[in-house]
């Protein structure tokens, strides 16, 4: 909103531009609520992660289907970390190979590793936006 100040607008006119931009940001963070209510209502184990692999957000089931008890635990844990060893290259090549404009979404499975390293038969489906 600083960039109102450089221009010469009218009061009148900065006002409705700070209302409206103002409305915006309450829309924005409704939407992102109601997100995050999508995904934590899920019974699917989901995690939106950055393209380096850093988590942004773990919902509930996640965070029980790995056996973490909160989702701070979960989102600190590495990805790979959480792959049996037999299963880790072909992760990791699934993993390169989802960054390939081709691949705007890519489903394999593999045996995951739980927290208390029991493993289990996981279904990954990867979407890029």
């Amino acid at each position: 909103m600083s960039d109102l100040v450089k221009h010469n607008y009218s009061q009148e006119s900065k006002a409705w531009l700070i209302e409206r931009l103002t409305r915006l940001e309450e829309r924005e963070t409704a939407h992102q609520s109601q997100f995050v209510n999508f995904i934590d209502a899920s019974l699917l184990a989901i995690q939106i992660v950055t393209k380096r692999g850093d988590a942004l957000y773990t919902n509930d089931a996640y965070v029980k289907l790995f056996g973490f008890t909160d989702k701070e635990g979960a989102q600190a844990t590495s990805q790979s970390s959480l792959v049996a060893p037999h299963d880790l290259e072909r992760v990791r090549t699934n993993s390169e190979r989802r960054h390939s404009p081709d691949n705007a979404s890519l489903e394999y499975e593999y045996d995951a590793l739980k927290k208390d390293g029991t493993t289990f038969p996981a279904q990954i489906f990867i979407q890029s936006v």
